[in-house]
Formats: C-alpha cells, sequence, structure tokens
C-alpha cells in the first residue's frame, strides 16, 4: 500500500546564480533527471512551483525518493514539507505536534521567509507570532535567536504557509548532462571516483563497454541509465545518443584508445582531455567519499558535513 503523500521544497544552491535563460535549462535537466529516477523506482513523482518554491511531490515510500533526491547532482538539498492555512496558530500548534521533546526545557528560535506579493503578514512578525503561540502552548520552551535546540522553519506565501523538516542534504554542484559528455571505462574505484567529482560539476559520464558492472550500479543511482548505457545501450540515461555530444574528455583508459573511440565519424578540432579527478587526494579522502557515494544517507561529505574534505590545510 503507497505512504501518504510527501512533499519536498528543492533547494538548487549555484544553480541560482545563473542567468535566467540558464538556470531554467539547468533546472530542467535536473528536473528530468528525478523524474528518471522515479520512473526506474517505480514511484510515482509530480512536480508544482508556488512562487519561489519549486515542489516535487510523491506518494512513493519515503525512503525510496528520499535516496533519489540524496543523489541528485545541481541540488545542495531538499525540505520536506507540510502546506498549511496562513494562520501563526496553526503553524505553532503542527511544529510542537512533531517535536518529541514538547515539554521539556528547550530553547527555540523561529525562521520566517516570505515570497509573493505582502499581505497582512511580513515574515518577521509571522515568525513572532508563531513563537508567540508555541509559547503559550507549552511554556517550558524559552527563546533563543542566536543559538537555538530547536529551529522552527516555515515559507509562507499570500495564501499558504509551509512548515519544514530537517533539510536532506543533496550532493551540490550542476546537473549531469549541461556541461558535455566524458567517456569512461570504469573499472577500478579510482575511475569510479573520478567519474563522479567530474558528473557533479556537470558532466554527463558515456560507460564503454567492459566496465565493471558492480562499479557502474553504483553509479546508476546518482545518474539514472546509466548502467544500462554500460551495456551498449548507449541512450539510455539522457534518452539522447552521445554522437550528438562529442566527448571532450576521458577516464580509466589509455590516450590512443580513448581518441580512436571519440574519432570515428567525428571531425574533432582539439585534443580530448584525460581526466583523474583524484590526482593528489590521500587515501583517507578517497575512503570517506567512496563511503558516501555508496551510501550518502550515512556518510555525508561536502557542504552537507565530512572533515576529510578540509584535511588538505591541516
Amino acid at each position: 500500500m503507497a505512504d501518504a503523500h510527501h512533499t519536498y521544497a528543492l533547494r538548487f544552491g549555484e544553480l541560482s546564480l545563473k542567468s535566467a535563460p540558464v538556470r531554467r535549462n539547468f533546472q530542467r535537466v535536473l528536473i528530468a533527471s528525478i523524474d528518471r529516477a522515479a520512473i526506474l523506482n517505480n514511484i510515482d513523482l509530480y512536480h508544482d512551483r508556488v512562487d519561489t518554491l519549486v515542489l516535487a511531490t510523491t506518494s512513493g515510500p519515503r525512503e525510496v525518493i528520499e535516496g533519489i533526491l540524496r543523489r541528485c547532482f545541481g541540488m545542495v538539498g531538499c525540505d520536506p514539507v507540510t502546506q498549511m492555512d496562513l494562520n501563526p496558530e496553526i503553524v505553532a500548534a503542527a511544529a510542537l505536534n512533531r517535536d518529541n521533546r514538547r515539554g521539556e526545557v528547550r530553547t527555540f528560535a523561529v525562521r520566517c521567509k516570505r515570497s509573493g506579493s505582502k499581505t497582512e503578514w511580513g515574515s518577521q512578525t509571522f515568525a513572532g507570532t508563531v513563537g508567540h503561540h508555541m509559547l503559550e502552548l507549552d511554556p517550558s520552551l524559552k527563546v533563543d535567536l542566536s543559538n537555538p535546540e530547536i529551529i522552527v522553519r516555515v515559507h509562507i506565501t499570500p495564501k499558504d504557509a509551509w512548515l519544514m523538516e530537517q533539510r536532506i542534504p543533496g550532493p551540490g554542484g550542476l546537473p549531469c548532462g549541461v556541461q558535455g559528455n566524458v567517456l569512461a571505462h570504469i573499472q577500478s574505484e579510482s575511475d569510479l571516483l573520478s567519474s563522479w567529482q567530474v558528473m557533479r560539476r556537470g558532466a554527463g559520464i558515456v560507460p564503454i563497454r567492459g566496465s565493471d558492472e558492480g562499479l557502474m550500479e553504483i553509479l546508476d543511482g546518482w545518474d539514472a541509465g546509466i548502467g544500462e548505457a554500460a551495456k551498449g545501450n548507449v541512450s539510455a540515461s539522457r534518452k539522447k545518443k552521445w554522437s550528438k555530444r562529442t566527448p571532450w574528455g576521458f577516464i580509466g583508459m589509455p590516450r590512443v584508445e580513448a581518441e580512436k573511440l571519440i574519432r570515428i565519424d567525428r571531425d574533432r578540432i582539439t585534443p580530448p582531455v584525460e581526466l583523474d579527478a583524484t590526482q593528489g587526494w590521500s587515501e583517507s579522502e578517497k575512503s570517506a567519499l567512496l563511503a558516501h557515494i555508496k551510501d550518502p544517507t550515512s556518510n555525508e561529505w561536502g557542504h552537507a558535513g565530512n572533515s576529510a574534505l578540509l584535511s588538505w590545510i591541516e
């Protein structure tokens, strides 16, 4: 039996720095990537936009959709959200109902953002009123705006309030495919790490036959369909043949072999780039990233928080 509907506000990170046409295109590619993964996992997924909020809703299992969203390049994270009336008292009651420490002495703060035209509520007045009702409903609470134990996050529009749960971190970077293609023969964990990092910067990996099936299965979680592409169905991951976009780089193979593959029926002027994104990395850094790639839920990385990322400056 399907779970109740779950809605997530998608957070795009550096995509927001792009020009409007580029941002729209990158978001389109990102949404298509999420849709592709949802289809392959047999779950429904619907998209909507409410002012500045880009929303994804599903009735599928929560752990499945959150696993997909954690692996979506281009997103820094997503916020599980609940839509409710634009009423501070309703929001306050809902925030307390999900607090498993209700009744204990603890500190809190309410953070509110507003989008759309201003109504009777501004972000600060709405946040203050929600906090007031929370204090009335649970006198054990204490306000601490600087270092609260609990942060209640709300996004308000002219018609609704969206109460947010704890953010689910994403990998960040850029959507796969927006920065061209890279040919890859993935036979080792080093090839896997290099491919993942190149994918994170927006390149689409074009795997060649003979790539390790176990490693391709891991990457398939980050770019749905890439495993089938490694078996010869080169259009599986992006619904377009890679021959339309000549790869600009290669991973895991000698240059002579790569140039032969890339130059078949192509007129390329510049030589392809040999990529090794693990150059200069310590074994502990590689191990930490590999653990994250295999299980991002239990092993955070990058902006989501992992000290190994900064070990080089210590």
